[in-house]
């Protein structure tokens, strides 16, 4: 995956809800539901961060992983992500956890 260095501006109002793996160190900001016509990967070294765009290059969520401590400023100042502060303020933060019948299996073709 080749790394962009655009900026992109959050168009939505909704607060986005934050899905937390903890196990994984990952985060998803999801700024609004929809299919996912692209992601790109930002290019960041000290962890993986990726953004979902839609078919207009609207934000939809940004993907990181290597997360030792999470700070949504952070996460999407490094992913060149910019949302109003207001929209950011009433963000949601749910736990993302595996369930078990899913967790350690496998697909087979």
């Amino acid at each position: 995956m080749k790394a962009e260095t655009h900026k992109f501006f959050v168009k939505s109002t909704r607060p986005p809800v934050v899905e937390i793996d903890s196990a994984a160190q990952a985060v998803y900001v999801r700024f609004k539901n929809a299919r996912v016509a692209r992601t790109l990967d930002t290019g960041a070294t000290s962890m993986h961060i990726a953004i979902d765009l839609d078919a207009n290059d609207e934000v939809i969520g940004v993907e990181a992983i290597g997360l030792n401590q999470f700070n949504i400023e952070i996460v999407l100042k490094k992913a060149r992500v910019a949302a109003p502060a207001s929209v950011l303020e009433r963000t949601r933060y749910i736990p993302v956890m595996l369930s078990p019948a899913r967790a350690g299996t496998t697909v087979e073709n």
